[in-house]
């Protein structure tokens, strides 16, 4: 990709996140991108539909960077403790841009993970579990993860405790 392209993708996507800082998405307009990005507004388009087609491929990479930290996405049945310490590591290695992009919309983080999730373990790589157990389990994972985040009322080895008991007593009682 040209030199020129990229420091002007950096330029738009660095005045978007400092705007977003202390904004609301819905609150962020393309001019006030174009200023601070010193570019104009046929150059944001040529790019980008609008602001929320910016913010889409920002999180996008924000996601995809999340997944490749995120060392244990598969060990969810085989080491739920180093599932649950690696979705938190991953979360810290991102907090920063995390909570920029998702601080009002923690539930699009978290769905984009659940997505992933099930894709993973109920289309990639099955387990010997029904789908609707699996999924059963995927959806707790993520909804005790999530309040963990947002509340940080849970400590992480009681929720690493009591997330292993429970999988294991559903694929117990599955076999």
């Amino acid at each position: 990709m040209d030199k020129r392209i990229i420091r002007t993708k950096r330029a738009i996507r660095s005045a978007f996140l400092d705007l977003r800082k202390d904004q609301p998405l819905e609150e962020i307009k393309v001019i006030d991108i174009c200023s601070i990005s010193v570019i104009n507004k046929t150059t944001f388009y040529k790019y980008y539909t609008d602001i929320f087609d910016l913010n889409s491929a920002i999180e996008n990479e924000v996601f995809a960077t999340f997944l490749e930290d995120f060392k244990s996405f598969g060990m969810l049945f085989s080491d739920t403790e180093a599932f649950i310490r690696g979705l938190a590591e991953a979360l810290k290695k991102q907090e920063g841009i995390f909570t920029i992009l998702f601080s009002d919309r923690i539930d699009v983080f978290f769905s984009m993970l659940e997505k992933s999730l099930k894709a993973h373990y109920l289309e990639e790589h099955p387990i010997t579990i029904t789908p609707l157990k699996t999924d059963f389990i995927l959806a707790g994972v993520i909804h005790a993860f999530k309040e963990m985040h947002i509340n940080r009322s849970y400590d992480l080895d009681i929720l690493i405790t009591e997330l292993e008991e429970i999988i294991a007593a559903i694929v117990h009682y599955s076999a």
